[in-house]
Order: C-alpha cells, then structure tokens, then sequence
C-alpha cells in the first residue's frame, strides 16, 4: 500500500514536470530569468520528493521490524520450546498426582480401615485400663493420707485428753483455761457461780462460791 502511494506521488510529480517544461516552453521568449527560476523550482522539488522517499522508506523498515509477524517469527523456535517445557511439567503433574490418588485409594480398603479401627479401639482400651488403674491408685493413695490425718486429729482431740484422765471447766462465758480466770470470775460474781466439769465418760454441773479468806468453795449441784 505504501508503494502504490508512492508510485502515484511519482505520477503527480511527473506530471507536474511535465506542467512546469509545458510552461518553460511558452515562458522562454519571455526571458531567461522565467526559465532559471523554473529549472529551480523543479530540482527542489525533486530533491523534496527524494528526502521524502527516503525517509518513507525508512519508516516502511522500521515497522515491518517491529510487526508483530515479523517477532513471532524470529521467537518461533523459543515459543515452541517453552511450550514444550510447559507440556512436560504438566504430564510430570498428572502422574504425580495420579500416584497420590493410587496411594489414597489402598488406603481406603475395607480390611486396612478395619485394621486401623481395631488398632485404635485396642489403644483406646489400653489407655482407659491404665487410666482406671491410675485413678485407683491415687484414690488409694488419697485415703490412706485422710486416715493418716485422722489419725493425728483424734490423737490431738480433746475428748481423748479427757479420757487419759484430765478434766475441762466450762462457765458461762466459756471454757476456763487458767486458775486466775476462775478467781477473776468467781470475785465478780455475788452469787455462785455455775460450772460444768467436762470428763472423759460424761459431764457434771457444780456451783462454786468464793470464801472471804480467798479459798473456792465447790458443791455439787442436785
């Protein structure tokens, strides 16, 4: 297409040649400085036409390099050996994961599941055994320290220091630990104070009364 239209820009410039010596012809009895300016204007015309073609045929050049045609066909052979690298990695693909699927399909067999099943329950039982077993164990353990601290409690307790002999007084306000909180109560008191004496078989209530000369009475009561 670019050279028809540079053979027609030929053809106009022919022609308007043709024009301009047509014109010479007639203009040459007028005057030499008619035709000089005519031959002028035809080389520079020319020339134009020249610097024009040249830089037409460059640009023609540099388009057909940078044609999309024309890199495909200089990147046939890489194109072609990539797609060959791509199909390969893809058949490697399919076989690995038909592999896998192989693999996934023996392990769903109705006998190995089966197997692995009883081997789980058969786990299962062992470790709920040897949890019961430890369970116990503790609970044994537990007990023995309670009957151990029961032990201590009752050797520690009150009524067995009664029963080795002792005795407890107990008023109203409480139990009496000491002789000169029962002096100090029996002095506030202006009438006979009731006590009870704890033993280790039972208890027996007495009143005691405070003497002048600083002795207690005691009397047990009916």
């Amino acid at each position: 297409m670019i050279e028809d239209r540079l053979n027609a820009a030929g053809q106009r410039l022919d022609s308007n040649l043709n024009r301009l010596r047509q014109q010479r012809q007639r203009w040459l009895p007028q005057g030499h400085h008619q035709m000089m300016l005519s031959l002028r204007l035809q080389r520079a015309i020319r020339a134009r036409w020249q610097d024009n073609l040249g830089r037409i045929r460059a640009l023609t050049h540099r388009l057909q390099q940078r044609s999309p045609v024309h890199w495909v066909r200089q990147n046939h052979s890489r194109l072609e050996q990539m797609r060959w690298r791509l199909q390969q990695a893809i058949d490697q693909r399919l076989a690995a994961q038909r592999q896998n699927n192989l693999r996934l399909v023996a392990g769903l067999r109705p006998s190995i599941v089966q197997r692995q099943i009883e081997q789980r329950q058969q786990n299962s039982q062992r470790i709920t055994a040897r949890l019961h077993a430890a369970t116990r164990q503790r609970l044994l353990r537990q007990q023995q320290r309670l009957e151990q601290a029961f032990g201590v409690l009752s050797a520690l307790s009150p009524q067995r220091v009664l029963e080795r002999g002792y005795s407890l007084v107990e008023a109203e306000s409480g139990l009496l630990w000491h002789a000169a909180a029962l002096q100090s109560a029996l002095a506030e008191s202006d009438r006979p104070l009731p006590l009870l004496l704890h033993f280790g078989d039972g208890v027996v209530p007495i009143e005691a009364r405070s003497a002048q000369s600083g002795s207690t009475e005691t009397g047990a009561t009916e």
